[in-house]
């Protein structure tokens, strides 16, 4: 069997700050699905990084206590590390999946998208209102074959791109890297 994405780095993007669950619902639910294909999760709620970038329910209520106190300076203090942190996972990641919710403030999410999209990667979109509910201006930035109603049919996709049956969907931006041959250089 193939594994055109054995080893490949995803990156997670999508609403946080707004989201009830900070955005960790979804991410939580798409790992161990992208974990049992051997595809590595870069997840911002979970930087894999030691710095001061941490996503917890206590560094996020800090930032909102200092928006609401209009503490600005220290506010972009603590979130210039995160923001650097995060479009650091997106220079290193080979594809994005992103997922929009209307019915949720986002701001960083459309910055990973157009930087990746500027770095030619495939961005896999799920949006909880639909395809159909996706911005227009998105359809000229990237195939729309690659934006989803669920994560379900995301899911059939990867799978599909996993096991060579879907080459061509991205005119290109699937890059396809041995990475076992590249661990091999490395192990001996």
């Amino acid at each position: 069997m193939l594994t055109r994405l054995k080893y490949c780095r995803f990156y997670c993007c999508g609403p946080m700050d707004h989201a009830l669950d900070r955005g960790r619902g979804w991410r939580d639910d798409i790992t161990p699905f992208l974990n049992s294909i051997s595809i590595i999760t870069l997840d911002p709620g979970k930087k894999p990084v030691d710095n001061e970038t941490s996503e917890d329910i206590a560094n996020v209520d800090k930032r909102k206590l200092l928006l609401s106190n209009e503490k600005y300076d220290e506010l972009s203090t603590i979130m210039r590390p995160i923001r650097n942190t995060d479009l650091r996972m997106i220079d290193i990641c080979d594809a994005v999946i992103a997922y929009l919710d209307f019915d949720v403030a986002m701001c960083g999410t459309w910055e990973e998208i157009f930087i990746s999209n500027r770095q030619k990667k495939p961005i896999l979109i799920v949006c909880k209102q639909g395809k159909n509910r996706i911005p227009p201006w998105m359809f000229a930035v990237h195939p729309h074959k690659t934006f989803f109603n669920s994560f379900e049919e995301l899911k059939h996709y990867i799978i599909r791109v996993n096991n060579g049956e879907d080459n061509d969907t991205l005119g290109g931006r699937w890059c396809w890297f041995n990475y076992e041959e590249l661990l091999e250089q490395v192990i001996n």
